[in-house]
């Protein structure tokens, strides 16, 4: 190991890395050059079949791609659609038994005028939760 000093002249080390930088390949044509270039080449029947040909093509893929995103936002439409109905149902369903149970048990609370109150007032509000379901149901449904 030599020990170099400040008054010792450097060694110069070779910076050239040109052996290990490969050459490029030359760079590809432009493929819409390709394009121009070739209709270019085409005559005026030619090039006016191919701008009907291409418009044809953008009609008919805008046509398609709007079914099909129409479609999809239809069934994702009908899918809420239903789900909220058969949410409404059985609303609907649960507020008809609340119903018909409030109307069994006041009958049984005939005899005792203290509990008959509270079950009747059970009664009409039970029968006032269907009544507001029915019509909500309705309502939603455009049955009404």
């Amino acid at each position: 190991m030599q020990i170099k000093h400040l008054n010792q002249p450097s060694q110069e080390i070779p910076t050239s890395c040109e052996h290990n930088i490969k050459e490029s390949p030359p760079p590809r044509q432009n493929y819409f050059a390709k394009i121009a270039r070739s209709f270019a080449n085409l005559s005026i029947g030619d090039k006016i079949c191919g701008g009907y040909a291409l418009a044809l093509c953008v009609a008919i893929g805008g046509t398609t791609a709007g079914m099909l995103v129409g479609n999809h936002y239809r069934k994702t439409n009908n899918q809420v659609h239903i789900d909220l109905e058969s949410r409404l149902l059985n609303k609907l369903q649960v507020d008809l038994l609340r119903t018909q149970n409030s109307q069994e048990r006041l009958i049984y609370s005939l005899e005792q005028p203290e509990t008959f109150d509270k079950k009747y007032q059970e009664l009409q509000n039970n029968m006032y939760s269907l009544k507001l379901s029915l019509s909500e149901l309705k309502s939603q449904t455009n049955l009404g």
